[in-house]
């Protein structure tokens, strides 16, 4: 619509896409709102996409110098910016937060000001030449010293020098300002400034809103992200140097930045007036639904979830999480040895895919355990998050649909997710898409053919792991059984599967009781490729576990009878 190249568009969203964290501060503690509540989702939101915004500068360069993404860079950008941000919390914990409680015994006030400002200059001009965002060094260094036992008064004592330095930052901002440009590109600069203003007003309250906030904070976080600065600022002299954009570009995201920084402070301030006004064109019935999504959220949230299924989540998300790692290893040693293709022994022709394409093809398979491992473990997530936000309700058939509709929904969201994340990683080696097809097929006959192998493989290679860095257990002596008891000559072994919609899926062995209803005991549950022996009376039962009870056989079949029930 403006007439821009294919790659000055791309730049021109990413200039647009990030809030200033300084701006929105500024701005919050002038309106006396720092307490608020939707204050700091703003904040949050804010440094969230600062740290997207760092991993956006290497994608840009990469595209800027090659005309494509850099894998390579972006992956090593994050990597950098990951062990920055651990360096700084383990530092600030173990060393800056001690450091300052050891100074404030002092009873010094000058020293102990000294000392705060040199930690967050010094992170800050870290930060900076690690060409990151000064903000971001700024938030980690100072949510550090938050947790000192001298937060307010230091506070109390650097509040004069913000007040400083805050119109010093606005009147830089301003010095950029190019007047020629400012008229001979009104009509852009007005565009960019209303969806800036408007567009990122909308998406703001849009995400704060799914995520379970009323209409009114939604409102309130999409008005205080309405707003771009430092980081519009970099990007768009990241591609003026790079001489992909065109110059005015640069002075465009000045003008835009001045101008929607200029109007956030109004929009805030009569946010109440706004809200109203924009309420009364609503549809009653559209408010009513919104309403009601907030109150299931709500709910939702407040629902207690038993502390065996919040371990099964977290080693879930463990091992996914170490997976992606291992991955993520493989792809890059094989785009590490494509750069060597041509000393390698064996070279495939071009019209067959190439040397890289086959690499590629190596480490797909190689990792294909990784893979099938995720899945599983994603679809036990999905699983759980259905049934706690839709748990079973046997007078409420759209209860049931809503359950399986969004178990299927994340389960799909995770498999692309990770598609999305495997073409990325891999994308230098990537061969025609002719070739890239008969190799998907390839790998999805393997994968489904020897998928249990796959499994049992995964399992195998974690039970020697565990071992492996496992302690030795000391030798349990145990004395042998002369005869056998009678009780035991009796007893019987026998398992069942909790199947999905079964009333027992979804409640603890304790509610369930069935050594007090039935006189059998659950012993054992197996939960895919895990055993849980003799489980605790919070363990809650899942679709898909398989109970192993020991009775006498009457004892048992009543409580077959009852873990199957409907």
């Amino acid at each position: 619509m403006l007439g821009w190249r294919g790659v000055e568009s791309v730049f021109l969203g990413a200039i647009i896409c990030t809030c200033s964290t300084t701006v929105a501060l500024r701005i919050l503690n002038e309106l006396g709102h720092m307490k608020e509540r939707y204050t700091a989702i703003i904040m949050g939101a804010a440094i969230v996409e600062d740290l997207v915004a760092v991993t956006l500068v290497a994608i840009l360069t990469g595209i800027g110098i090659t005309g494509s993404v850099q894998p390579e860079g972006v992956l090593l950008r994050i990597g950098e910016l990951l062990t920055f941000l651990v360096i700084i919390v383990l530092a600030g914990f173990f060393l800056v937060r001690p450091g300052i409680n050891l100074v404030a015994r002092f009873k010094n006030d000058e020293l102990l000001l000294m000392i705060a400002l040199g930690i967050c200059f010094t992170v800050s001009l870290i930060a900076v030449k690690l060409e990151f965002s000064l903000a971001l060094g700024a938030f980690i260094v100072g949510a550090v010293i938050a947790e000192s036992g001298s937060a307010d008064r230091i506070a109390l004592f650097t509040q004069p020098i913000r007040d400083i330095f805050a119109p010093m930052f606005f009147v830089s901002i301003g010095m950029l300002l190019d007047p020629s440009v400012m008229f001979l590109h009104s009509g852009t600069i007005i565009i960019i400034s209303l969806a800036v203003i408007f567009g990122k007003m909308a998406a703001s309250a849009f995400g704060s809103f799914i995520s379970g906030n009323d209409r009114e904070t939604s409102f309130r976080v999409g008005a205080g992200m309405a707003q771009i600065c430092e980081f519009a600022l970099i990007i768009a002299a990241l591609g003026n140097t790079l001489h992909v954009t065109s110059d005015y570009v640069y002075s465009i995201a000045v003008t835009v930045s001045v101008v929607s920084i200029f109007v956030n402070p109004y929009i805030l301030r009569n946010t109440d007036f706004l809200f109203k006004a924009v309420e009364r064109f609503v549809p009653q019935r559209i408010t009513g639904i919104m309403a009601v999504y907030t109150r299931w959220i709500k709910n939702t949230a407040r629902r207690r979830i038993a502390e065996p299924v919040r371990k099964l989540v977290r080693r879930s998300f463990i091992t996914i999480a170490v997976n992606l790692a291992l991955i993520t290893t493989v792809f890059i040693t094989v785009t590490v040895l494509s750069r060597y293709e041509t000393k390698l022994p064996i070279q495939v022709p071009q019209y067959l895919g190439g040397t890289s394409a086959y690499l590629w093809l190596l480490g797909v398979l190689l990792t294909i355990p990784l893979y099938v491992a995720n899945v599983r473990k994603w679809q036990a997530i999905s699983m759980v998050a259905a049934e706690i936000h839709f748990p079973i309700d046997t007078g409420n058939s759209h209860n049931a649909i809503a359950r399986t509709l969004s178990e299927k929904v994340i389960m799909f969201a995770g498999i692309a997710i990770l598609a999305v994340y495997t073409l990325m990683l891999s994308s230098a080696l990537l061969p025609s898409l002719h070739v890239l097809i008969i190799m998907l097929v390839v790998v999805g006959l393997i994968t489904a053919l020897l998928w249990k192998f796959q499994i049992k493989l995964y399992s195998r290679a974690q039970d020697l792991v565990i071992r492996t860095f496992a302690e030795p257990e000391a030798p349990l002596y145990v004395e042998p059984m002369t005869a056998m008891p009678y009780l035991f000559r009796e007893a019987k072994l026998s398992s069942v599967e909790i199947l999905r919609g079964s009333l027992s899926a979804g409640q603890t062995v304790r509610q369930l009781g069935i050594r007090s209803r039935t006189g059998a005991t659950i012993i054992g549950i197996r939960r895919g490729e895990d055993m849980i022996t003799n489980p605790p009376l919070e363990e809650v039962l899942i679709p898909g576990d398989k109970v192993l009870l020991l009775g006498l056989h009457g004892q048992i079949e009543a409580a077959i009878k009852l873990l199957s029930g409907r």
